[in-house]
């Protein structure tokens, strides 16, 4: 009498294939007339060194941008460093702006972005002391609060884009006058690394037909 081997047969697992990332802003840069507006990269270093060094008095008072005792690399690190997290997690969108010669002409910046009743971010911007006086404060920030008010996918999909500005700035208060911001509330106590500072809030918001 023949024994017959019982024979256990599985299926093969599936196999896992790995997703590609998703990305959550588009890293294609934005252009201008006069700019190409990108994420900082590591190739960037001298040259926004460069710009840091010429610009370091303004950066301390533009809301605390480069903090008391910050070296210039420290910066640049910190600042590459926002950058990347703010791409991957969409919470940020930071670009330098930079002119057809390679410089370094300034940064534009949406920080603190959220979605929920209302789609809104934190705009600040500066512009190297070797680049003023030649529109490209308005031209930078036109075109990221275009990119920023535009319906998903080819803009940001947000309704209001908040600017806290000293009103002893008054540069930067001709810009956003300029962009179409309006004054929201005078006299907010924005907190900077050396304390509180009075701040006007001025926003731009979506323009509805």
């Amino acid at each position: 009498m023949s024994r017959r081997t019982a024979v256990q047969t599985t299926r093969p697992l599936p196999v896992r294939r790995e997703q590609p990332p998703v990305l959550l802003f588009a890293l294609n840069p934005l252009r201008t007339a006069r700019l190409v507006l990108r994420p900082l990269r590591e190739s960037d270093r001298d040259e926004f060194i460069r710009v840091v060094s010429l610009t370091r008095s303004d950066l301390s008072a533009a809301a605390g941008s480069l903090r008391p005792g910050e070296s210039d690399e420290a910066y640049f690190e910190r600042q590459l460093e926002l950058c990347r997290r703010g791409d991957d997690t969409a919470s940020a969108w930071r670009r330098i702006g930079e002119l057809d010669d390679g410089r370094i002409a300034g940064a534009f910046n949406l920080n603190s972005i959220t979605r929920g009743l209302s789609f809104e971010a934190e705009a600040n911007w500066w512009i190297s002391a070797d680049c003023r006086g030649i529109g490209l404060a308005v031209e930078g920030v036109s075109a990221m609060l275009d990119y920023a008010l535009a319906d998903l996918p080819a803009g940001l999909g947000l309704h209001t884009v908040f600017a806290a500005i000293t009103p002893s700035n008054a540069a930067s208060v001709a810009v956003a006058k300029r962009c179409e911001f309006t004054l929201q509330k005078p006299s907010v106590q924005v907190r900077l690394a050396e304390g509180w500072t009075s701040h006007d809030l001025w926003a731009r918001r979506v323009s509805v037909s």
